[in-house]
This record gives C-alpha cells, sequence and structure tokens, in this order.
C-alpha cells in the first residue's frame, strides 16, 4: 500500500498555534528546551537563550511571530481585494475601567448615609 507525501505549508503552522492554550504553549517550550539541552549535552547551568542562540533555533513565541508576520505579508500582496483589508485590520480599544475611587458602588464621603 502506497501512502500519499504529507504536503507541509505555513498555514497548517498557523493553525496549531493560534488557538493554543497559553500554558501549552510554554509547555511547549519546556520540551523544545529540554530536547536542545539533552541534544547538545550541556550541562545543567547553562541557559536556555544560549541553547537558541546557538543553536539558532527560535523560540516558540519568536516562531508563531516569524509564521504570523509571513502570513500578513502574504495577504498584503494577495491578488484577491477581500483579502487585502483584513490586514489593516486594528482591534477596537479595550474599555477602560474606572479606578476603584470612582466606583459608583463604593461608599464615599459625599454619599454617606445619615440616619
Amino acid at each position: 500500500m502506497r501512502t500519499l507525501p504529507s504536503i507541509h505549508t505555513v498555514g497548517d503552522d498557523v493553525r496549531v498555534f493560534v488557538h493554543a492554550d497559553p500554558n501549552s504553549l510554554y509547555q511547549l517550550q519546556i520540551l523544545q528546551n529540554n530536547i536542545c539541552r539533552k541534544a547538545s549535552n550541556a550541562p545543567w547551568y547553562v541557559r536556555n537563550y544560549i541553547f537558541h542562540k546557538d543553536l539558532e533555533l527560535p523560540t516558540i513565541s519568536k516562531y508563531t511571530q516569524d509564521i504570523s508576520k509571513k502570513i500578513f505579508d502574504l495577504a498584503a500582496n494577495h491578488p484577491n481585494p477581500l483579502i487585502q483589508p483584513a490586514v489593516s485590520y486594528e482591534a477596537p480599544p479595550t474599555p477602560v475601567h474606572p479606578k476603584a475611587t470612582e466606583c459608583s458602588l463604593r461608599p464615599t464621603r459625599f454619599h454617606s448615609i445619615h440616619l
């Protein structure tokens, strides 16, 4: 029986990491660090950033940032005019919460109860 080779694209990488839980990405980073440590036979006191610098291996967060940038660059130059505006999307501003001193439920000296 013959199997077809898998086709690996940039989009496959992004779909995996876009919906990933931050804790899962952290655990994946720990796994990558452990594999680098064992592959290079480094002692325990060598810091993780040294592995990534010496092996020229990006961290998981850097890798996802690079892939996302690559996808947005491809989308900006896409011939389909419906895809191009998605690149310039800006999220709405996050609402600003009032300070605890400005909260209407908190009694102040002006709203004291007189019996």
